[in-house]
């Protein structure tokens, strides 16, 4: 081969040559800043994009301020009535009528059914004879009596009379005579003493006697049955005619009416441990119930129970409404409102500012156009205002509109809120 070719094709093989060079370190290059580019820290590629992120949310704040807050906590209830009683039966006998039925408003003592019992009838007959019997015999008891002690009398002179002859000329009369008219004396007085018992035992079987009609008397009254207090007939259980058994602890019967006293009610409900501390009698309390939407009841806690169910961990608590125009009626289910006590000049901020993650508060608070994520701890609330009782000192302004945009270190563009 000539050496000009030679040249040309040496010079050619350089030039591929360098080209090959070129292109694998620009490879290598690409390669290396994948791998430094893989390396980064998901952390540091954040940081970069919050650093390059300049956007601001927009937020409403309020300053805290200091109050007199009420702590208060809302618990369902239950409405009952002051009293209730099914009325039963304290003799057996057929129901002779009954003048009231379910919604009958009843008073105090009013008759409201009777029951029919006749053979109680001829027994009263019968205890009404034994009484007059015994008085008869108290009669002759005391007749007799009478005589007896005439009886002594006349004894008693006879046998002074002639001891004193006795006494004066004793040969004139023997002691003989005296010694029968001492000994017809004492027999007289004797007398005297068993008529006395007699008329004692005639008493006692005339009380024995009024004992067992006065008895009559009351299980006939209990064929009446009256109203124990006014109120309202909730339930009537039998009807004219039918068998009305004697109640007692051992027999299963049915009462006649139950009534109910409604002018006054019970509302029941059940403090949880935290508020127990702090529940006292009077107590104020607003109540509602859903069938009378718009309508506030006011009472007072009226009594609780002082020890707390093992099972619940709450305490009972009664509360007493009145119920003068029956609006309300037993067996609703109500909403209680309990206010637990005041607090002055607590530090406090709207309830729209708190955050509740399981038993941890929050709030978001403002410094330098950024949104910080501050713990608190909370104390009264009145559904309207929270009280802060570590947090916060009361100058820095809390996020209450569009927290839920925001995170902790988030630009934010204050609004203040509307009043």
């Amino acid at each position: 081969m000539p050496r000009k070719e030679i040249f040309v094709l040496v010079s050619k093989r350089k030039g591929f040559f360098a080209v090959a060079v070129v292109l694998l370190i620009a490879s290598a290059a690409g390669v290396w800043a994948f791998v430094k580019d893989s390396n980064a820290t998901p952390s540091t590629r954040i940081t970069e994009v919050k650093a390059n992120t300049t956007e601001e949310v927009g937020v409403q704040v309020a300053l805290p301020e200091r109050h007199e807050i009420t702590r208060q906590v809302v618990l369902p209830g239950s409405v009952e009535a002051f009293e209730q009683a099914a009325l039963y039966a304290k003799t057996a006998g057929y129901l002779k009528w009954i003048k009231v039925d379910i919604g009958d408003r009843v008073e105090q003592d009013q008759v409201l059914a009777e029951i029919d019992v006749p053979e109680m009838a001829n027994e009263f007959d019968a205890a009404q004879a034994e009484v007059a019997r015994a008085e008869a015999n108290i009669t002759n008891a005391e007749a007799e009596l009478e005589r007896a002690r005439a009886e002594v009398e006349m004894k008693k002179i006879t046998y002074e009379r002639l001891k004193g002859i006795r006494d004066q000329e004793p040969d004139v009369l023997p002691q003989q005579e005296v010694d029968e008219a001492k000994a017809q004396f004492d027999v007289a007085r004797a007398i005297v003493n068993v008529a006395e018992s007699k008329i004692k035992v005639a008493h006692s079987e005339k009380a024995r006697a009024e004992a067992a009609r006065s008895r009559l008397v009351t299980l006939m009254e209990y064929t009446k049955i009256r109203a124990p207090f006014s109120g309202v007939v909730v339930k009537r259980h039998v009807d004219p005619g039918a068998l009305i058994q004697h109640a007692s602890s051992q027999t299963n019967v049915s009462p006649v009416v139950t009534i109910a006293r409604v002018d006054r009610l019970r509302v029941f409900i059940d403090v949880a441990e935290l508020e127990v501390p702090l529940v006292r009698r009077g107590n104020p309390v607003a109540l509602t119930v859903d069938a009378l939407p718009g309508r506030n009841f006011e009472g007072t806690c009226t009594r609780f129970a002082g020890a707390l169910d093992p099972k619940t961990r709450t305490m009972k608590t009664e509360i007493d409404i009145p119920n003068r125009d029956g609006l309300l009626r037993p067996g609703m289910y109500a909403s209680v409102r309990l206010s637990l006590g005041q607090r002055k000049d607590a530090l406090t901020v709207p309830a729209s500012a708190l955050i509740v993650e399981g038993d941890k508060t929050y709030v978001y608070t403002v410094a330098s156009g950024v949104a910080h994520r501050v713990e608190v701890q909370t104390g009264s609330d009145d559904g309207i205002q929270v009280e802060i009782t570590e947090g916060l000192t009361g100058s820095e302004p809390v996020i209450i509109t569009g927290k839920t945009a925001v995170k902790d270190g988030t630009p934010v563009k204050l609004s203040q809120a509307s009043s």
